[in-house]
């Protein structure tokens, strides 16, 4: 089986759909979809990441730099906006995986935006 992801012009992931092994490449994975809109382009994502560090997910953003899929920031839901969206959580651009902010204390916490700090309950 093969995964492609629907991307928007803003490179949002719309949905992944997963296609026979016989699709080689993203046009024919778009002739295959009848409902795809205009404008969209379809991207291969694998399973466990592979060369795009990440599996895509509806949500996800494609950052054709750095040829990766990244999730939306933890903190805010935001997607990623070639950019850090909230000065807590930093983007790891080798593994394009969200760093959280350091000294997190042992057991149940959170992280508070207002005051860059974690919050212990």
């Amino acid at each position: 089986m093969k995964y492609f992801a629907e991307i928007n012009s803003s490179n949002i992931v719309l949905r992944v759909c997963v296609f026979a092994d016989s699709i080689t490449d993203a046009d024919a994975a778009k002739q295959q979809v009848p409902l795809s809109a205009e404008g969209v382009e379809w991207i291969e994502t694998f399973l466990d990441g592979g060369s795009r560090k990440n599996h895509a997910g509806s949500g996800y953003t494609y950052d054709p730099a750095l040829d990766a899929f990244i999730a939306p920031n933890p903190l805010t839901g935001a997607y990623y906006a070639f950019g850090n969206p909230s000065n807590a959580y930093t983007l790891n651009t080798t593994t394009c995986k969200w760093e959280e902010p350091a000294g997190k204390p042992e057991g149940y916490c959170y992280w508070r935006d207002d005051t860059q700090s974690w919050e212990t309950t």
